[in-house]
């Protein structure tokens, strides 16, 4: 009832930090974006973390008197800055400075832990069969 006393995560700095291999934050309106972004972050070998921004219009909406659906929707979109070249912990996230930065942050190809298990499984099997 008093709200959120700590300061939210920055989620998208969080998953780079962890070493996720593709991070991407999109607004739920923004479908064809956030659809190219799960197809990128399913077809990725590596960890993938796609952070999708879906208002609840019945609580958030009315408590904070951000009125309808639509009236919210618009809201966001003002906040909503699209920057694909924006370094993980510049993705800032804070309704009250009215900045969300959306968009690709880290995209890198390299080698899955499935695979990198899998070649160690190899290895294991090889020594204990000499």
């Amino acid at each position: 009832p008093y709200g959120n006393l700590e300061p939210p995560f920055n989620l998208v700095s969080l998953a780079a930090a962890s070493g996720a291999s593709y991070v991407a934050r999109w607004p739920g309106y923004d479908t064809l974006r956030l659809q190219r972004s799960i197809f990128k972050g399913l077809d990725n070998e590596g960890f993938s973390f796609i952070e999708v921004l879906a208002p609840c219009f019945i609580q958030y909406g009315s408590k904070n008197k951000l009125g309808d659906a639509v009236e919210m929707l618009e809201w966001l979109r003002k906040q909503i800055k699209i920057r694909m070249d924006c370094p993980p912990h510049e993705a800032t996230f804070d309704f009250k400075e009215g900045i969300i930065i959306c968009g690709e942050f880290v995209d890198e190809q390299r080698e899955g832990f499935s695979n990198r298990l899998w070649q160690l499984r190899e290895r294991v099997k090889s020594r204990k069969t000499k």
